[in-house]
């Protein structure tokens, strides 16, 4: 169902114009540059109404503009209304964003003429009738050094060996998930699917702090799980004045992920910027022992879920029972949440009948919601969070493989053995799209990614895909978990997508 943006897209460009902003750039990610984001941080999707994880809005004074990729353009298109123009990323003679701004903007954004800026309030916010706050870190999970294979003492000893190569004398996290990663919490009830924190994190060859707001229920049960350690335990807010202090009285490099926000840089002399993928989230991508048999444990579990919702689900068909996409995935949300250790769900089910299956993230809404009926192809993508492993599992009837030439082929779409160790996953992109472009035919998303253990369902730096390069991208090597998961969607007919969740390994012999 489309939502009426014409108020808040008002209220936007009189801040605009207060401000003398010839245009305003919404992005989807909040502070962190983090995939899924708190309700307080859906910015983007209350400003355009589209709800999809990745997309970016530029407002002007006449025009509003929302670039997505191809995982989302279906779910734009029935999204946002009129007020907003959709631009495909990567289609032909679609502009990028950059482009966009530099040759066909409005007047005061022509070429030459278009300068950056930033400001220290948020005009959505200022736009936003009714904002949720901030939740604070109430349910967290303390993981032992037998369970995530390393305490936080001995990661940050791992840290800071990286940081005296690179000559960095401080270390700033800003991904949630490497800093949940370092301290060894899990934390519900804060980011929807993503089991982490708001906090940053900074490391020197002696100190440490974390910058983390907890619920006073669970404080001192924290301090003791990150005693050994040292660290300093800092207000969330206290972040950007402790970080111009922590830069002054630092000396040599200070190391920033590259995903970290312009702000976190800030305070940073130029000459002393050292812009790279964060130790914590390479070493993050190699998972321990105990990280990768609790994958393992928990895909059987997950394994056991999808057959009794499967059985289930063939039963009540063959019954002439009716089932929906949304009672049929409520069906299976229940019998996930049976399981032993299941805490939450990573990414919400997707759960499409014909043409709804066509739409590669889809969300089922009581809107949305139709029959699922045994001569249309039932697409379902289904999650679960459990304390050892995040699990990923597509399912669909095979015999919709044959429903267009090419489409069978993904099911083994990568050669047996990888050419050698830390070989780049974009490299082998193409082995998965090889039997559809034979046929003429793409889909539009990556092949594979990284997985966290009990954490974000999307993890780097690792990854299968091709779509375009990435500097940031490390080789394939022993003990990381990644995803294959071709697929083939016709626009209004149907979707098909076979996944599956692997672990790097030595090739036999």
């Amino acid at each position: 169902m489309k939502r009426c943006t014409a108020d808040i897209l008002k209220a936007l460009r009189q801040l605009m114009s207060r401000h003398q902003l010839n245009a305003y750039l919404v992005p989807s990610e909040d502070a962190h540059m983090s995939e899924y984001v708190a309700d307080c941080d859906k910015r983007r999707a209350q400003l355009t109404g589209f709800t999809g994880s990745a997309g970016t809005a530029l407002v002007t004074e006449s025009e509003a503009l929302m670039w997505t990729d191809g995982r989302y353009f279906l779910q734009a298109e029935q999204q946002m209304d009129s007020n907003w123009t959709l631009m495909r990323a990567l289609a032909k003679d679609v502009p990028t964003l950059t482009e966009y701004l530099a040759n066909r903007g409005s007047p005061g954004l022509a070429a030459g003429g278009t300068e950056l800026v930033g400001l220290p309030d948020n005009l959505v916010d200022a736009a936003w009738t009714v904002r949720p706050e901030r939740p604070l870190g109430r349910r967290l999970f303390l993981l032992t050094a037998e369970e995530a294979g390393a305490g936080p003492a001995e990661k940050l000893a791992l840290l800071r060996q990286e940081m005296q190569k690179c000559k960095a004398g401080l270390l700033i996290l800003s991904a949630l998930d490497d800093v949940a990663w370092l301290f060894n919490y899990r934390a519900v009830g804060v980011i929807p699917m993503s089991p982490v924190l708001f906090a940053y994190a900074a490391v020197t060859p002696d100190s440490a702090h974390l910058f983390a707001d907890l619920h006073e229920s669970a404080l001192a049960e924290f301090k003791q799980h990150v005693a050994e350690t040292g660290v300093q335990l800092h207000a969330y807010a206290k972040f950007q004045s402790e970080l111009e202090k922590l830069v002054a009285g630092s000396s040599g490099r200070v190391w920033l992920d590259h995903r970290a926000s312009a702000a976190v840089g800030l305070p940073v002399p130029k000459a002393r910027v050292y812009t790279a993928n964060s130790p914590a989230s390479v070493l993050k991508a190699v998972k321990y022992a105990p990280e990768r048999a609790g994958m393992a444990r928990a895909h059987v579990l997950d394994a056991v879920a999808l057959c009794r919702y499967l059985h289930w689900l063939e039963l009540q068909l063959a019954a002439g029972s009716p089932v929906t996409e949304l009672s049929g995935s409520n069906q299976l949300d229940q019998l996930r949440s049976e399981m032993e250790g299941f805490v939450e769900i990573s990414f919400e089910t997707i759960s499409g009948s014909g043409s709804n299956g066509a739409i590669i993230h889809y969300r089922v809404t009581p809107e949305t919601d139709r029959p699922i009926v045994p001569d249309e192809a039932y697409l379902v993508r289904h999650n679960r969070r459990h304390p050892h492993g995040v699990l990923r599992r597509g399912a669909g009837r095979p015999a919709e493989a044959a429903l267009h030439p090419g489409a069978a082929g993904p099911h083994r779409p990568l050669p047996p053995h990888l050419p050698r160790e830390r070989a780049l996953g974009s490299r082998l992109d193409t082995h998965a799209r090889a039997a559809l472009w034979t046929a003429g035919l793409e889909f539009q998303h990556g092949t594979g990614h990284g997985v966290g253990v009990f954490l974000n369902v999307h993890e780097g730096p690792c990854a299968i895909s091709g779509s375009r390069a990435n500097p940031h991208e490390i080789g394939l090597k022993r003990g990381m978990i990644v995803t294959i998961e071709p697929g083939f969607y016709l626009a209004g007919q149907y979707g098909i997508r076979v996944e599956n969740v692997v672990e790097v390994v030595p090739q036999p012999g």
